[in-house]
């Protein structure tokens, strides 16, 4: 009989919020303190040894990301141009990277304390229920999404806590005194072990995963990022959303681009040398193949230098990480959205009608579209 764990009654709050409340307050830094015990690394206890067929049940999670995810479709393989500034001065608000219409947004502007709180519980319910079942018992699919959703959750609640922050690579964490990139602070703790978020991808899951699609499914909360789903990971789809993901990434600029004199590929891929490219160009380029559209496959195989383009490692937000009041209402009850953000969902639903008439997506593609909003005054 299969037991199935439901996630997460304590942090229920994710399913009660309203998005349009006051924005969360946030500290003058992206520096925040985590007091842990540092112990010695034994991720052997993490091997898959499935003998369980308990089930994790994410639903919370799937109503909570459904609030928060803004998922922009497939690309049009074209970079976009800089947005205009606004009327009576030079200075662009909001996001002027090229690759800004690919993969998914979050709205953490929006995010409000409450809902920070949630997000905080629903990752301490992750760590416990990891602990409590024993997750390398579960089945390798069970194993896998766990491991997603624990990584995601954590990506998400660190970025609310240190936003506003326009690039989450540089945000630190305090820890025992010492700042700590994000990404090698020991922040989790799962049967004693404590975990950073590289902990997870390369320790646990590269490490114990064959096939490199498991690479999609580790959102890093920028633009240059595989996409976050706004469903959760679960055992029963965790095959369809890395394919779908390995998919939109590949065939993106942010994944592959063909230039005059060279072939550029995402610097992510660097993180795969040795582990499941060892002869690194052709056997990325057989890997990008599997996943490319029939008129990328060309572009992908020929015979130019191969090297990593530049980062996109702007936050994947509305605004680019700056707070603009946007989760405040108007007095008549209707929805105050700055500018920025306006222009950036407008962007979005051109891209949308394009994708629409080119045949891409269906007329309900599953886009948020924002009406009867009153702009900021100049």
């Amino acid at each position: 009989m299969t037991k199935k764990i439901l996630l997460s009654r304590t942090a229920a709050i994710l399913l009660s919020l309203s998005m349009t409340g006051l924005p969360a307050q946030a500290d003058d830094t992206s520096t925040h303190t985590t007091n842990t015990i540092v112990q010695s690394s034994d991720f052997s206890q993490f091997i898959p040894n499935p003998t369980k067929s308990t089930r994790l049940d994410y639903g919370l999670m799937d109503e909570a990301l459904s609030y928060i995810v803004l998922d922009l479709g497939p690309s049009l393989r074209s970079r976009m141009p800089k947005p205009q500034a606004k009327t009576g001065t030079r200075r662009i608000q909001g996001h002027t990277s090229p690759y800004r219409m690919e993969g998914t947004r979050v709205t953490f502007d929006y995010i409000t304390d409450d809902f920070l709180d949630g997000l905080t519980a629903y990752r301490k319910e992750l760590e416990a229920v990891g602990t409590r079942v024993d997750i390398a018992k579960l089945s390798r699919k069970e194993q896998l999404a766990y491991w997603f959703n624990l990584h995601n959750v954590t990506v998400l609640e660190q970025i609310s806590k240190a936003y506003p922050v326009e690039e989450p690579n540089r945000i630190k964490v305090i820890i025992n005194g010492v700042k700590t990139p994000l990404d090698d602070a020991k922040i989790l703790n799962v049967k004693g072990q404590p975990l950073s978020l590289r902990d997870i991808r390369e320790n646990i899951v590269f490490a114990n995963w064959s096939d490199p699609v498991v690479f999609y499914g580790f959102y890093r909360g920028d633009i240059g990022s595989p996409k976050i789903h706004r469903n959760a990971f679960t055992a029963n789809r965790v095959d369809f959303l890395l394919q779908e993901s390995a998919g939109e990434f590949v065939n993106s600029l942010r994944g592959f681009r063909k230039g005059a004199s060279k072939r550029y590929v995402s610097e992510l891929y660097s993180d795969l040398e040795g582990i499941y490219f060892n002869d690194f160009d052709k056997d990325l380029a057989a890997h990008l193949t599997d996943y490319a559209k029939e008129d990328l496959v060309a572009d992908i195989n020929r015979d130019l230098p191969l090297t990593f383009d530049q980062y996109q490692d702007d936050i994947s937000d509305l605004t680019n990480g700056q707070r603009r009041g946007s989760s405040g209402l108007a007095l008549n009850g209707e929805l105050s959205v700055p500018r920025d953000v306006m222009q950036f969902m407008r962007e979005a639903e051109e891209k949308r009608r394009t994708l629409i008439n080119r045949g891409l997506i269906t007329p309900r593609g599953g886009y948020v579209i924002i009406e009867d909003v009153i702009p900021e005054e100049e």
